[in-house]
Protein backbone atom coordinates (compact mmCIF):
# COMPACT_ATOMS: atom_id res chain seq x y z
CA UNK A 1 0.00 0.00 0.00
CA UNK A 2 1.32 3.41 -0.94
CA UNK A 3 0.21 6.43 1.01
CA UNK A 4 1.30 10.01 1.54
CA UNK A 5 0.86 12.07 4.69
CA UNK A 6 0.00 15.72 3.94
CA UNK A 7 0.51 17.68 7.16
CA UNK A 8 -2.13 20.43 7.37
CA UNK A 9 -1.69 22.00 10.81
CA UNK A 10 1.11 21.37 13.31
CA UNK A 11 0.82 22.49 16.92
CA UNK A 12 4.30 22.41 18.45
CA UNK A 13 5.21 24.00 21.78
CA UNK A 14 1.71 23.64 23.15
CA UNK A 15 0.26 21.85 26.14
CA UNK A 16 -2.73 20.65 24.12
CA UNK A 17 -2.92 16.91 23.46
CA UNK A 18 -3.69 17.69 19.78
CA UNK A 19 -0.31 17.87 18.03
CA UNK A 20 -1.24 17.91 14.32
CA UNK A 21 -3.86 17.32 11.67
CA UNK A 22 -3.23 15.83 8.27
CA UNK A 23 -4.71 14.21 5.21
CA UNK A 24 -3.69 10.71 4.15
CA UNK A 25 -3.66 10.04 0.40
CA UNK A 26 -3.84 6.35 -0.54
CA UNK A 27 -2.43 5.16 -3.88
CA UNK A 28 -3.04 8.63 -5.37
CA UNK A 29 -6.76 7.83 -5.62
CA UNK A 30 -8.39 8.01 -2.15
CA UNK A 31 -8.01 10.61 0.61
CA UNK A 32 -8.89 10.60 4.30
CA UNK A 33 -9.04 14.14 5.65
CA UNK A 34 -8.72 15.49 9.18
CA UNK A 35 -6.69 12.69 10.76
CA UNK A 36 -5.41 13.89 14.13
CA UNK A 37 -2.20 13.18 16.00
CA UNK A 38 -2.86 13.05 19.73
CA UNK A 39 -0.33 12.80 22.55
CA UNK A 40 -1.17 11.46 26.00
CA UNK A 41 0.69 9.75 28.84
CA UNK A 42 1.06 6.58 26.71
CA UNK A 43 2.65 8.41 23.75
CA UNK A 44 1.41 9.57 20.37
CA UNK A 45 -1.38 7.97 18.36
CA UNK A 46 -3.55 8.81 15.36
CA UNK A 47 -7.26 9.49 15.64
CA UNK A 48 -9.33 8.94 12.52
CA UNK A 49 -12.26 11.23 11.61
CA UNK A 50 -15.29 10.42 13.75
CA UNK A 51 -18.89 11.36 14.45
CA UNK A 52 -21.11 11.26 17.50
CA UNK A 53 -23.78 8.56 17.15
CA UNK A 54 -27.32 8.82 18.47
CA UNK A 55 -26.34 6.75 21.51
CA UNK A 56 -23.74 9.38 22.44
CA UNK A 57 -20.74 7.22 21.50
CA UNK A 58 -18.06 8.46 19.10
CA UNK A 59 -17.50 6.25 16.03
CA UNK A 60 -14.73 6.40 13.45
CA UNK A 61 -15.83 7.25 9.92
CA UNK A 62 -12.99 5.11 8.59
CA UNK A 63 -10.18 3.17 10.21
CA UNK A 64 -7.47 0.59 9.56
CA UNK A 65 -8.76 -2.99 9.62
CA UNK A 66 -5.69 -4.54 11.25
CA UNK A 67 -2.96 -3.59 13.69
CA UNK A 68 -0.19 -3.72 11.08
CA UNK A 69 -1.89 -1.10 8.93
CA UNK A 70 -2.56 1.15 11.94
CA UNK A 71 1.06 0.87 13.08
CA UNK A 72 2.37 1.68 9.59
CA UNK A 73 0.12 4.74 9.26
CA UNK A 74 0.89 5.90 12.79
CA UNK A 75 4.67 5.57 12.32
CA UNK A 76 4.54 7.53 9.05
CA UNK A 77 2.34 10.21 10.63
CA UNK A 78 4.67 10.64 13.61
CA UNK A 79 7.70 10.77 11.31
CA UNK A 80 6.04 13.49 9.18
CA UNK A 81 5.16 15.43 12.34
CA UNK A 82 8.71 15.29 13.68
CA UNK A 83 10.18 16.21 10.28
CA UNK A 84 8.40 19.43 10.02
Amino acid sequence: MNFTIEMRTVFKNTSSPLKATANILFDDCFVVRNVKLIENDNGMFISMPSYKARDGEWRSVCHPINAECREELQAAFIKAYKKG
